[in-house]
């Protein structure tokens, strides 16, 4: 039976909602609630008013003793309840502290709740998703938070692998890619995107696996680092940028670098551009940071494998939920996939790619997760 704290920093109305959804999902937990002092009362009369209604073992206690709770015991999972962003969350830096301390194998799992979305809707609750990596059914798992709390998207994971992913049947492809293709981020600085070292040694890792004047092709380009950094020091790979998104193509034209619009996950757009470029099958395919924004990232996978060259290699970079260090930022609702080590590697297995590397580049990415990078090839 899982034990679970809860830490709630709202009204007693929101959190006697959100509390009744959980006990629904968790239906054999042992549960904690540490609420704010002023509504520890009216909560606890609350849920004592309606036997018979919550069946889970549930205790109360103010939130101003989560330390204790928190240190004393372990807990499986930890939901946080809060009406401001995860950031300006009262207590919400102690309590992440305090969850680090705890230690636990494996770590606490946290889990924050979007309490401007009222009521929840109780099929997000209670649909089956299948998992597009072992097939089997995934469940509710969270909701999205960032760019906005405002508009929330549920998440689904895998009982069996641990993958985590949007309801791909409720995506239009068409809307998502016409957004990715208009999308501006005002803050973005294209020329530090381009000219980021990392292009530079992800080449480097590149060409270790590949013979001189390889053909390369850049799944999702963004500001073309790859191709930057191949031109400037002259190295005797040729590169092929695909892009979608308007304004970074624009950008590298400044560069006299064409990055032609494709959607990397269509077969038929993928070989147009291969033949327009005369290009039979590339050496090697390389997505940095795209994989997680597609929809069916096994079929995707499948059609990369087939493109490249028998013996060719497939070298993918993508966010790893292993390590979550920003839970608000780390789960945005442009990822339409999230990953871990040990379901990656049953993708690649499960594809026949023989897994040449499979490892961790960073705990921390700017992005509230970890990135991890797999090197597969292509059977000869």
């Amino acid at each position: 039976m899982k034990n679970i704290v809860i830490l709630a920093d709202t009204t007693p109305s929101i959190s006697l909602h959100i509390l009744s959804h959980l006990l629904f999902i968790e239906q054999r937990a042992n549960f904690t609630a540490l609420v704010i002092e002023e509504t520890l009362d009216e909560i606890e009369t609350a849920f004592n008013e309606a036997p018979g209604r919550y069946s889970s073992n549930l205790s109360f206690h103010p939130l101003e003793e989560a330390g204790l709770y928190l240190t004393a015991q372990h807990f499986d999972q930890a939901y946080i309840f809060s009406s401001h962003n995860t950031g300006e969350l009262v207590r919400y830096g102690t309590i992440i502290s305090l969850l680090k301390q705890c230690k636990t194998t494996p770590p606490t799992q946290l889990i924050n709740y979007n309490l401007r979305q009222f009521p929840y809707r109780k099929d997000e609750f209670e649909a089956v998703v299948p998992c597009d990596i072992c097939g089997e059914g995934m469940t509710f798992y969270r909701h999205t938070t960032y760019p906005s709390m405002e508009t929330c998207i549920p998440l689904y994971q895998c009982p069996e692998c641990g993958f985590v992913s949007q309801d791909y049947s409720t995506i239009n492809s068409k809307e998502m890619q016409q957004m990715y293709a208009d999308l501006i981020v005002p803050w973005m600085n294209f020329l530090g995107e381009m000219v980021d070292q990392g292009h530079r040694q992800c080449l480097d890792t590149l060409k270790k696996h590949l013979p001189n004047q390889a053909d390369i092709v850049d799944l999702g380009s963004g500001m073309c680092g790859l191709e930057y950094y191949a031109r400037r020091d002259g190295d005797r790979v040729r590169i092929t940028s695909l892009e979608l998104n308007k304004a970074a193509i624009e950008w590298c034209q400044g560069f006299g670098i064409t990055a032609h619009p494709v959607d990397i996950s269509n077969r038929e757009q993928l070989q147009q551009v291969l033949l327009e470029c005369h290009i039979e099958k590339p050496d090697a395919l390389y997505s940095n940071n795209s994989l997680e924004h597609l929809c069916h990232p096994r079929a995707t996978l499948a059609i990369w494998r087939e493109l490249v060259k028998p013996g060719g290699i497939l070298y993918i970079i993508i966010p790893t939920i292993d390590h979550v260090s920003d839970d608000y930022r780390g789960f945005e609702k442009y990822h339409l996939s999230y990953f871990r080590k040990h379901n990656l590697r049953l993708l690649a297995e499960t594809l026949n790619l023989e897994i040449l590397l499979l490892q961790g580049v960073a705990r921390e990415s700017g992005a509230g997760t970890g990135v991890m990078q797999a090197i597969l090839r292509k059977p000869p």
